[in-house]
């Protein structure tokens, strides 16, 4: 993605959620897909493919972009 519009896009949508009382968190991407959002146990057998997410350690299943999204 270019940098300059992603500069952008994210500036966009801070002016949106400070509108709705919201709050944006810019995430660094590394691990997310490995990381369960559930008790954080980091695990490369747990992104089961691109779209399936299953923690190894608690049994946790979800989508696996949703699983990224909450990682925190």
């Amino acid at each position: 993605m270019n940098s300059a519009f992603y500069r952008i896009f994210c500036m966009f949508l801070e002016y949106k959620q400070a509108d709705r009382t919201g709050k944006l968190v810019d995430m660094p991407a590394a691990d997310t897909s490995q990381t369960c959002s559930v008790y954080g146990v980091t695990n490369p057998a747990n992104c089961v493919s691109q779209a399936h997410f299953a923690c190894k350690s608690c049994g946790e299943i979800e989508n696996a972009d949703i699983n990224a999204a909450k990682t925190s």
